[in-house]
C-alpha cells in the first residue's frame, strides 16, 4: 500500500486480517513495505504451511507496486511465488489487475502453480469498501463451506452481486495447463 494509505488507515490487508481473528482459522499479518520483506513473507507463509497467502497492494496490468514505490512486474512476482506455489494453495491478490490474465500467464511461465489465484479483473480498480467486503464474503464462505470449486464460484458470485470491481478465480487447469477464467458468469 502507498505510504498515505497507511496514515488513513485503509488497509483492507489488515481490515481482512481482523475478519479472520474471529473465525476459527490460523493467520498472521505482515506489512510488507520492501522487496526484501516480500520475499521474507513468502518464504515465511512456506514455513509455516499457510493455504492463503493474501497480497494486499497497489497493481496495475503490469504489476504491483510496494509502499517504497518499488514496482514488481508479474514475472518478477511470479519468480517469488514459485517456491510457495502449490496446487493445494490459494493466492489472493487484492490489487487492482490482481486477477488479471497476464498475471497468470507470467505465473505459468514461472512455474508457480496455485490451485486457485482470485482478484479483481476490473480497469477501473476497487475501492477501499468494496474489497474490504470482498474478502469478507470470500473468507467467510471458505472457513464455512471449505476451498472446493463449487465455494468459491459461490463466493465469487456472492462478491460481485454485492461489490463492484469484477472480481475472478483462475482455477489451474492441470490437463491443458492453463488457469481458466470464472467471474461468476461465464468461465473461459
Amino acid at each position: 500500500l502507498s505510504p498515505r494509505d497507511y496514515y488513513e488507515r485503509r488497509m483492507d490487508g489488515f481490515a481482512a486480517n481482523e475478519v479472520l481473528k474471529i473465525q476459527p482459522c490460523r493467520t498472521d499479518y505482515r506489512i510488507i513495505l520492501t522487496r526484501c520483506l516480500l520475499k521474507r513473507a513468502i518464504h515465511e507463509a512456506h514455513r509455516g504451511a499457510y493455504d492463503i497467502f493474501h497480497l494486499s497492494c497497489h497493481g496495475d496490468d503490469d504489476g504491483i507496486q510496494l509502499a517504497n514505490g518499488d514496482l514488481i512486474n508479474w514475472l518478477d512476482l511470479g519468480e517469488m511465488f514459485r517456491k510457495y506455489a502449490d496446487h493445494s494453495r490459494i493466492l489472493v491478490m487484492a490489487s487492482c489487475s490482481g486477477g488479471h490474465n497476464d498475471f497468470t500467464k507470467a505465473l505459468t511461465k514461472t512455474q508457480a502453480i496455485f490451485g486457485y489465484v482470485v482478484g479483481s479483473a476490473s480497469d477501473d480498480g476497487v475501492g477501499f469498501t468494496d474489497s474490504c467486503i470482498a474478502w469478507s464474503i470470500f473468507y467467510r464462505e471458505i472457513i464455512q463451506k471449505g476451498s472446493d470449486m463449487p465455494t468459491i464460484q459461490r463466493a465469487i458470485r456472492k462478491i460481485n452481486s454485492a461489490c463492484e470491481g469484477e472480481f475472478v478465480y483462475r482455477r489451474w487447469e492441470a490437463s491443458s495447463n492453463v488457469y481458466l477464467r470464472y467471474s461468476g458468469k461465464v468461465v473461459v
